[in-house]
């Protein structure tokens, strides 16, 4: 079927049942790609959808919701500002499924695991996002969105397309350890961004990251963890991209920024050339065993910040013998 007219029928179209198979959306008993350019045409409608596994899912709402909930097996409930926080759906048979969020016009959609939400199982069989987050009124921070959401392998590149006033990504996507990119253009359009503290760490399928991703985070200061590691687990990043904090001249902190990135071979002599405010290079490379060539002389061009173990354990850097010993 042509996807011109899949969008062109979306609302015929998604009342009905259509879980899906891998990347591919099934409906009256054939098979249709799920791709970008079908959702970005779902999201035309100001719908939000997203791929879940097994016979069950249960939604969180945080806020009063005002939407319609297509559960993607012909079943939908609708949400008159609703003050339930949590809407419990049971599958006919293992999915994945794809849900769709239809009209949303209020509500605050809960991915995240947190000791009150009782989604400690629930947030393993978020699959994928597809389509750009809802609007929500007076959100500014993304603070755990879907942190610890284990087994999410994707998101698109317009995922917070609409949310330029967003603060926050702490911990966004802490500990999604199915990640398995992160989409060119993620933060495009997030200029009032000043925290990505612990904003990718601990997601171990990542092996690169793009150029110019905080090419638009010129007010952002907080670099703590963004992409760190727990050095008993695995990671893949083995270069990071010239130029990425270019536009982060208001950074102050990268403390234990790549910590922990046992994969990670060689980093940009200038990284951090136009970061002339920064205080905290704690740890920034503190076990990066594999890191090679020349360090950069941070301790010179930044002889302000504290550089506690910056390169700890960076034995493999040409010039580790002359690293001051208190940033080694």
């Amino acid at each position: 079927m042509d996807l011109c007219k899949v969008r062109n029928s979306y609302n015929n179209m998604v009342g009905a049942a259509y879980p899906i198979t891998g990347k591919r959306l099934k409906r009256n008993g054939l098979l249709y790609p799920v791709t970008d350019e079908y959702t970005r045409g779902m999201a035309k409608y100001g719908d939000f959808a997203f791929v879940v596994s097994g016979d069950s899912y249960t939604l969180y709402s945080r806020a009063a919701s005002n939407f319609t909930i297509s559960w993607g097996d012909g079943e939908e409930q609708v949400l008159n500002n609703s003050s339930t926080v949590m809407f419990h759906h049971t599958y006919p048979h293992e999915g994945p499924w794809l849900i769709t969020l239809k009209n949303f016009r209020g509500g605050r959609i809960v991915f995240e695991y947190t000791s009150n939400s009782g989604n400690a199982q629930n947030r393993l069989k978020l699959r994928r996002i597809a389509t750009p987050f809802p609007k929500e009124d007076g959100r500014i921070d993304f603070f755990d969105c879907f942190a610890s959401n284990a087994n999410m392998t994707g998101i698109p590149a317009e995922l917070f397309q609409n949310y330029p006033d967003v603060t926050s990504f702490y911990n966004v996507f802490y500990n999604c350890r199915s990640l398995r990119e992160i989409p060119p253009g993620l933060f495009d359009n997030n200029p009032n961004v000043t925290v990505f503290n612990s904003a990718f760490m601990d997601c171990m399928s990542l092996s690169s990251i793009p150029s110019g991703l905080f090419d638009s985070c010129v007010n952002a200061w907080d670099f703590t963890y963004v992409f760190g590691a727990n050095m008993n687990r695995s990671s893949s990043i083995a270069s990071v991209p010239e130029g990425l904090f270019d536009n982060c001249v208001n950074a102050t902190s990268f403390t234990g920024a790549f910590g922990g990135q046992r994969s990670l071979t060689s980093i940009p002599y200038g990284l951090f050339d136009n970061c002339p405010n920064v205080t905290s290079f704690v740890r920034t490379f503190s076990g990066c065993f594999e890191l090679s060539g020349n360090a950069p002389p941070l301790w010179e061009t930044h002889p302000n910040a504290d550089g506690t173990g910056c390169f700890y354990a960076c034995e493999k850097l040409s010039n580790y013998r002359d690293i001051p010993p208190g940033w080694r």
